[in-house]
């Protein structure tokens, strides 16, 4: 048997031809160098178990992903960070059973942030005190925003959070975050975030194929990019007027669980999309998927579309925002489209985002304060 690799879409294709046969295996994984490595390294593992074989391969990925940004970074010390202290907690962290693969490379790199800042500062967690946050701000304010920053010093409160539980730290310096403001470029890319309802039905009309089924279940129902991908036959439930959300499917096309323990729902059929998803399920078997596209191809998709329409740039995911400010501008409940169809915790967690959508009824307020009473 002979077996070479090649690619198609991006994607790396095992060939194989034995007796003048040939036969072709998706990988499932992305071109890349270190890709293509693993896949010839490892073709009889793909042979034998492709999930396991995929699964090594992120293991791989996660591991050299995590000293991406180490690489990146200027290192100003060539010294190693010794605090033992700090790697036994990252390390904590980073193996906690459940956090999600893609939860992991975010704590993963901000975590590689902090090493890199107490590095070139010859800190450790034990000597970080609270006139050094302004020299953690000034460290990373050239390549970072402000809210990237505040993520970072976040994850570093948890960090010294659990060092103070361990009696490493008598007190933690940012047990109270600092407040900044917001940057421009920020304030600016919210504002572009959500389409108008004008906007949002320009779109859904000039949208084709499956393109515009993903945006007809996006734009009403507010439900999240891995949550629609996940919808198979079987979570529609017609007779109730009713969708069940309870998995996600990752970019890598693995499913898993939704969100956080609030994702799990069921959310209302609108009538206007009751009849696109009949007509979606036809023909479908119960464990179908109801979009069965690549979220890359759809992305890329969604973006041409919107330049193709002069509008804003925005992401596949800013449509379940549209969704929340659009019904709270037209006056539905607060409590259906945070708790209900979105998922939120409470509706703090929906006025937090979405209060300046939800239009407030000029009137005259305390009327039942008589002046002559005070005269």
């Amino acid at each position: 048997m002979t077996i070479n690799t090649f690619t198609r879409g991006k994607k790396i294709y095992l060939d194989m031809r034995e007796n003048k046969k040939r036969t072709r295996l998706a990988t499932g994984l992305k071109n890349s160098p270190l890709a293509l490595k693993f896949v010839k390294a490892n073709y009889e593992l793909f042979l034998s178990d492709k999930k396991k074989a995929q699964a090594k391969f992120y293991e791989l990925e996660d591991e050299i992903f995590g000293k991406k940004l180490m690489k990146e970074e200027k290192d100003k010390t060539s010294l190693p960070l010794k605090d033992k202290h700090f790697y036994e907690i990252k390390n904590e962290i980073l193996s906690s059973f459940h956090l999600k693969r893609n939860s992991k490379k975010k704590f993963q790199v901000l975590l590689n942030s902090i090493e890199l800042f107490l590095k070139s500062k010859k800190l450790d967690i034990q000597s970080f005190k609270k006139n050094d946050i302004a020299s953690f701000y000034d460290f990373f304010k050239e390549k970072n925003n402000n809210k990237t920053i505040k993520n970072k010093l976040a994850m570093f409160a948890k960090v010294l959070t659990i060092a103070q539980e361990r009696g490493l730290i008598n007190e933690n310096p940012l047990q109270k975050l600092p407040k900044f403001c917001i940057d421009e470029k920020e304030l600016q890319k919210k504002i572009n975030t959500y389409l108008s309802y004008e906007q949002m039905n320009f779109v859904v009309k000039n949208a084709t194929g499956v393109l515009q089924d993903y945006l007809f279940i996006a734009f009403f129902t507010g439900a999240r990019t891995g949550e629609i991908l996940a919808l198979q036959k079987k979570d529609i439930l017609f007779e109730k007027n009713l969708i069940n959300i309870i998995k996600t499917k990752h970019d890598d096309n693995t499913l898993g669980t939704p969100k956080t323990k609030n994702s799990y729902r069921q959310i209302d059929i609108l009538p206007i999309l009751k009849k696109r998803l009949l007509l979606m399920c036809e023909g479908l078997k119960d464990d179908d998927f109801l979009i069965r596209k690549k979220v890359s191809k759809l992305r890329a998709e969604f973006k041409e579309l919107l330049k193709r329409l002069d509008l804003p740039a925005m992401r596949l995911y800013d449509t379940r925002h549209t969704f929340a400010s659009i019904m709270l501008s037209k006056g539905e409940e607060a409590m259906w489209v945070g708790c209900k169809m979105l998922g939120h915790n409470d509706l703090n967690e929906t006025f937090k985002t979405y209060a300046k959508y939800i239009p407030q009824d000029v009137k005259t307020r305390a009327r039942f304060i008589d002046e002559k009473d005070f005269l």
